[in-house]
C-alpha cells in the first residue's frame, strides 16, 4: 500500500450507518419526511461529508449528491438499471466495448461515496468485488489483440478503490501494449478522498507509465477544497493531465453562477473542464434531472460569460446503448442567419 498509513483505515471507514449522518454532516436536527434510511447503498467519507455547510440535504449542494431521500422511490419507464446497456457492450466479463477505439475496464464495485445519481448503482447490491488477475489478464489481451484500441480506461466503482500493489500492476501491464496510446484513471478520489495521492503514489503513477490521464470528477466549487488542490498540482507536476467530468444536477448545480464558480476554480489549478454530462436516466435519479432544454441555456449562459478552456462539452448518453452525443445551443438559423450567445443575428458570407 501507499506510504499514507492512514489510507487503509479511511478506506475501511466510509460507509457510515445512517443514524450518524447528521453527526458527520452538521446536519439539522429536525424531522424531514424526505429522508430515507439507506441500509447499505448510503456511503461516504469523512472528507466529503466535512464539505457540507448548510446541514440541510434539501438543499446543501455536498449533502444532495449523497444523502438517500424518498425521491429515489418514483419509478418512470425511461429510468432502467442499466441505462448505457453496458452488458451488450460486454465482450468479456468487467469489459465495456461501446466504441472502437476505447475500452473501459470494470476494476470494482468499490466505492468511496455512493452518488445518488449513478448510473452504475446496480452495483451497488452485489457482495464487494475486485477484477482478479486471470480476468485482467484476459482483458489485456484481448486489448493488446486489437490495434483499433487506442485508450484504456480504469473505471468502476473507483479505480482508486483498488490498493497501490495490484492498481501498478494493471496500469505497468496495459502500458506495454505499444498500441495502447492511453491508460484514463477514472475516479472521484480528488473530490472525495484527495489523501489518496500523497506525493509518493503520484511517483509511482508517473514512474509506471507515462500514457497516464486522471478523469477527475467535481460537481461543485465546495468539492474543490485545499486537498484537493493540492493533490491536483501533484498530479500536474509530474506530468499527469486532469481532465474534469461533471453531472448537471437539478438542485446542485444548475445555474450559471454556480457552474461558472466551479469551472474557473478548476482552470486555475490546471485541470481542465471536459464533459458537463446530463444525468443518464438510472433507476432513482429523476429527481436530478433538469432537461436537455434547460441544459443548453445554461451551456449558452458559460459561453457568454467563459473563455473556451473554462467551457466542457455538453454531452449526454443515448439510451439503449446509442452512445454518447455532444450537443450545442443552435446558432446558424434557417434562414442562413447565425445568431451569438445574446440572441443577436448575424449574416455571414
Amino acid at each position: 500500500m501507499d506510504s499514507d498509513p492512514t489510507l487503509k483505515s479511511q478506506m475501511r471507514g466510509i460507509a457510515y450507518p445512517f443514524f450518524s449522518i447528521q453527526k458527520l454532516a452538521g446536519m439539522k436536527k429536525r424531522h424531514n419526511p424526505g429522508l430515507k434510511p439507506p441500509g447499505r447503498s448510503f456511503l461516504a467519507t469523512r472528507h466529503f461529508l466535512s464539505l457540507a455547510e448548510s446541514g440541510d440535504p434539501d438543499c446543501d449542494p455536498i449533502l444532495r449528491q449523497v444523502v438517500p431521500t424518498q425521491q429515489e422511490e418514483v419509478a418512470g419507464t425511461a429510468f432502467v438499471q442499466d441505462p448505457l446497456s453496458e452488458k451488450k457492450f460486454s465482450p468479456l466479463p468487467r469489459l465495456v466495448r461501446r466504441y472502437e477505439d476505447r475500452a473501459l475496464i470494470l476494476c470494482t464495485n468499490k466505492c468511496f461515496i455512493h452518488c445518488r445519481f449513478c448510473f452504475r448503482k446496480r452495483l451497488w447490491s452485489q457482495p464487494p468485488w475486485t477484477i482478479g488477475r486471470r480476468e485482467f489478464a484476459k482483458i489485456a489481451e484481448f486489448i493488446g489483440r486489437d490495434h483499433k484500441i487506442k485508450e484504456a480506461i480504469l473505471s468502476g466503482g473507483d479505480s482508486l478503490c483498488l490498493d497501490d500493489g495490484w492498481l501498478l500492476e494493471m496500469i505497468g501491464r496495459l502500458d506495454s501494449i505499444g498500441s495502447l496510446d492511453v491508460i484514463r484513471l477514472a475516479t472521484r478520489a480528488l473530490s472525495a478522498e484527495p489523501s489518496r495521492f500523497s506525493a509518493g503514489f503520484v511517483r509511482r503513477l508517473r514512474k509506471r507509465s507515462g500514457k497516464l490521464w486522471l478523469m477527475s470528477h467535481f460537481n461543485h466549487r465546495a468539492e474543490l477544497s485545499d486537498l484537493a488542490k493540492i493533490a491536483i498540482g501533484r498530479l500536474v507536476d509530474s506530468g499527469i493531465p486532469v481532465l474534469n467530468q461533471t453531472v448537471l444536477l437539478k438542485g446542485v448545480n444548475d445555474d450559471v453562477g454556480t457552474l461558472s464558480s466551479l469551472f474557473r476554480a478548476l482552470v486555475a489549478v490546471k485541470a481542465r473542464p471536459h464533459y458537463l454530462f446530463h444525468v443518464d436516466p438510472a433507476e432513482g435519479n429523476s429527481g436530478f434531472v433538469t432537461g436537455v432544454d434547460k441544459a443548453l441555456e445554461l451551456v449558452a449562459g458559460l459561453r457568454r460569460r467563459l473563455s473556451s478552456i473554462c467551457v466542457p462539452s455538453f454531452a449526454l448518453d443515448l439510451p439503449s446503448g446509442g452512445g454518447k452525443i455532444v450537443l450545442s445551443p443552435e446558432l446558424r438559423r434557417a434562414s442562413g442567419e447565425y445568431c451569438d450567445y445574446e440572441g443577436r443575428t448575424f449574416r455571414y458570407f
